[in-house]
């Protein structure tokens, strides 16, 4: 992959060290975690090394896992080499400590979050926990004006 092919992702490396300090509050201790729809990889590059207590194992439909594998072959980490997962599809057996997904729901039907949500509950561990970020609104107000921004981009 040329350094012109690689996805990159402004959102991605903006938000990173937010979701760092969450990941660090609520992932403290060691396990295994599933990254749902790891994109361009760059989260997984970076949270992975960040967190070595976890054993990071990123996902995204088949035609993102170059993009993934470049990212993770740049830096050093404990990142599990990238698993083919559509979330209509069937999924990695688990159980996983931890799923974490970045940036995904909002871009699926909401029938489609439901059925990621039920699949992957199904595969945490029993003390498991989901973790989720997005651009979210609470009460119709967005919590910055980057994830209004983005709201408006999506429906452009």
């Amino acid at each position: 992959m040329t350094p012109s092919e690689v996805p990159f992702s402004q959102a991605a490396e903006n938000n990173k060290g937010p979701i760092l300090q969450v990941l660090q509050q609520h992932c403290q201790a060691p396990g295994t975690l599933l990254e749902i729809g790891a994109g361009t990889g760059q989260h997984a590059a970076w949270l992975s090394a960040q967190l070595p207590h976890l054993q990071w194992q990123p996902s995204d439909v088949p035609d993102n896992l170059p993009a993934i594998h470049h990212w993770l072959s740049q830096t050093p980490n404990p990142a599990k080499p990238p698993l083919a997962l559509d979330v209509t599809g069937e999924w990695p057996a688990g159980p996983f400590d931890y799923l974490f997904t970045a940036n995904t729901f909002h871009i699926m039907a909401q029938p489609l979050v439901a059925h990621c949500i039920a699949e992957g509950c199904q595969r945490l561990s029993t003390t498991g926990l989901f973790l989720v970020y997005g651009p979210f609104n609470y009460d119709g107000q967005f919590t910055s004006d980057s994830n209004r921004q983005f709201e408006d981009w999506l429906k452009a």
